[in-house]
């Protein structure tokens, strides 16, 4: 009578519904009932397998093409790594399935005929799925996704093969999924990461070209800080030191500095990597003889002292400050670097080494650096070459210039007092609750088959939608720039300033159903061809006038919309992230980039979307009602979720 209830786990990070998997899969027409469990067979390694029977009278399932049927239901993480056909479900004495019965999953199953490895390659592959699958053997022909491998395991084998002088990318492991296959384009491509240091004169990204014409009137106060605490350790200076040495030395973008061509602020900017050598700029703070409430307020004030002004054009864009709450005892770190040497998506990377680094020289273990992925220089160099005529794909480049200068929809201002300026900036919240918020993030973008930004596009054009009466509005957008653009290039472990703001026309359709309003948003976001990187390059890269007048005046919106997330940052072993404390700091003098800025937020597990506005711009009165709206709409989605659950 009640039907099945869903069992909840979580498997690398991701809480998971098992019911939902059962239904995508029970929706198939070949398939009668669908079991999904959670199994650790060996200790840390939890997998997804799936139990299925057949509908009578139906051909055996290729686990091929069931895998296939479900990523179009499912996102990667919820497609589970096994498969088991049977022909009956073991059951409990009152009928329902014994899931405590389910046979081990058969590893085997989805494995072709046996060919044995042919030469070294295969031999290698052959061994190394054997291994990571825990398997009795793998054929040439097997599929490594049908065996039980996924996405975590590919960056295992992406690692031991190129350690191995066999290297491949990650893009190659998901595209070739058979030994065979694997082993022909093994060592064929080389990704472009110079080892040793990388020092000279640096082109800019279009993120830094993008702060420069911003004219700020301070371009030194522009950073992101973080503040650390020691994990039950009596913290070491000396090798704490040394790891901010090693991490100086190995990523050389942390050793830019600007330098101008001409006397004062009229010369010409450029950017120089410096070689190794410079020592890190680290203070240390004696705030014991302080009281508590002084102690918290001397920390923000050296914070800021660090913040307020970096010397560019003397490089060595990274400062720390050591505090000690207690005589010679570090209770706090703060860490801070400007853009122009690490952007947001570079924090992780320094904090990981950091930590790292320290944990070697705690152990008495050699310090081993990880290898250096593309330099930013490097990529910075790509970048450029890929702006000129021929060099991005042109459906990339027809997607940009299709961008319409003309009379896209606009909202109006209550007054002009003043400058758009951060020193007369407010903010209005719209939250929900932590019950709310995990509904909205987990559950409710897989219901509806749309990712998480799309929902709250919707939250904001429906708040729109009530003010100005219209159902499309231009949206500047924010990318991490990190994009797979090259088969031969990879960021994942650089520190730069990468980010691409880019804007978009958001049109949520004639449908006023909220759904499909997110889906058609859905659709539209999707599209963006790489993150939106290219939008960057054409515009500050490119070497055409009527390209770049185009783009500059394409759309204007006038909202800046840039969704966060949740801090899925790996946990540090030696030291902790202090949150809510740090973030962004710029001379509040700074120019805004819109009238209307809302930063989307994942803060101790509640969604926050907060709407910043100007008061020389608006009344508090206007932009209220927006808040309100776009918190409605977001609660409309969860409600709705659990009404439909609720009713099935």
């Amino acid at each position: 009578f009640l039907g099945r209830i869903d069992h909840q786990v979580k498997v690398r990070g991701f809480r998971i519904e098992l019911g939902d998997i059962e239904a995508a899969l029970e929706a198939h027409p070949a398939i009668a009932q669908a079991v999904v469990v959670a199994r650790e067979d060996t200790p840390g390694d939890k997998k997804l397998a799936a139990y299925t029977t057949t509908v009578a009278g139906a051909t055996a399932l290729n686990v091929t093409d069931l895998r296939a049927y479900l990523k179009e239901k499912l996102p990667e993480y919820m497609i589970p790594s096994l498969f088991t056909a049977l022909d009956v479900f073991p059951l409990t004495p009152n009928g329902k399935v014994d899931r405590r019965a389910l046979p081990a999953p058969d590893r085997a199953a989805a494995a072709r005929a046996y060919v044995a490895p042919r030469d070294e390659k295969e031999t290698f592959f052959c061994e190394l799925w054997r291994e990571l699958l825990k398997l009795e053997r793998v054929g040439v022909d097997d599929d490594f996704f049908e065996l039980g491998g996924d996405s975590l395991l590919v960056i295992r084998v992406v690692t031991r093969a190129t350690k191995a002088g066999l290297g491949i990318t990650t893009k190659q492991a998901f595209q070739h999924r058979t030994v065979a296959e694997i082993a022909k384009v093994a060592g064929t491509t080389e990704i472009v990461a110079e080892q040793g240091p990388v020092h000279g004169a640096k082109r800019f990204t279009p993120a830094e070209l993008h702060f420069l014409e911003q004219g700020h009137a301070n371009p030194s106060y522009h950073s992101i800080g973080t503040l650390l605490e020691p994990k039950d350790i009596e913290l070491s200076v000396p090798r704490f030191r040394f790891a901010l040495e090693k991490i100086l030395e190995h990523h050389d973008n942390l050793r830019v500095r600007v330098e101008r061509d001409g006397a004062g602020e009229s010369g010409e900017v450029k950017l120089v990597l410096d070689p190794p050598g410079a020592k890190p700029r680290l203070l240390r703070v004696d705030l014991s003889r302080l009281s508590e409430e002084k102690q918290l307020r001397a920390l923000a004030l050296a914070a800021r002292s660090l913040v307020i002004r970096f010397e560019l054009e003397q490089g060595n864009l990274m400062r720390t400050a050591l505090f000690d709450f207690e005589p010679k005892r570090v209770k706090l770190i703060f860490t801070t670097a400007h853009f122009f040497a690490a952007d947001v998506g570079s924090w992780q990377i320094l904090l990981d080494d950091i930590d790292t680094i320290y944990r070697h020289l705690e152990a008495g273990e050699p310090v081993q650096m990880m290898k250096k992925t593309t330099a930013a220089k490097q990529w910075a160099d790509r970048l450029d070459e890929r702006a000129k005529p021929g060099g991005m794909p042109q459906q990339e480049r027809d997607y940009w210039l299709a961008q319409a200068p003309l009379s896209p929809p606009r909202f109006p201002l209550d007054h002009n007092l003043g400058p758009n300026d951060w020193a007369h900036a407010h903010v209005e919240r719209a939250e929900l609750t932590e019950e709310e918020s995990t509904l909205l993030l987990e559950q409710v973008p897989r219901f509806h088959g749309v990712q998480i930004d799309a929902i709250l596009c919707t939250a904001i054009l429906s708040a729109f939608e009530g003010w100005v009466k219209t159902r499309s509005l231009p949206i500047l957008l924010l990318g991490h720039g990190r994009e797979a653009l090259y088969d031969d290039m990879d960021l994942t472990r650089t520190v730069g300033w990468f980010n691409t703001i880019f804007p978009v026309l958001l049109d949520m359709g004639p449908n006023p159903d909220l759904v499909e309003s997110a889906r058609e948003l859905n659709r539209q976001l999707r599209r963006v061809p790489h993150g939106g990187t290219g939008y960057g390059i054409l515009r500050y890269l490119s070497q055409d006038p009527d390209v770049v007048e185009h783009l500059r005046k394409a759309l204007e919106p006038q909202i800046f919309f840039n969704y966060f997330g949740p801090d899925n940052a790996k946990e540090l072993g030696r030291l902790k992230k202090i949150e809510n404390f740090g973030g962004y700091h710029q001379d509040l003098s700074t120019k805004r980039l819109c009238d209307l800025t809302v930063g989307g937020y994942v803060i101790e597990d509640r969604v926050l979307l907060k709407w910043e506005f100007n008061e020389n711009l608006h009344r508090v009165e206007t932009i209220i009602p927006l808040a309100r709206r776009c918190e409605e709409v977001m609660r409309w989605f969860v409600d709705d979720y659990k009404a439909r659950r609720k009713s099935s």
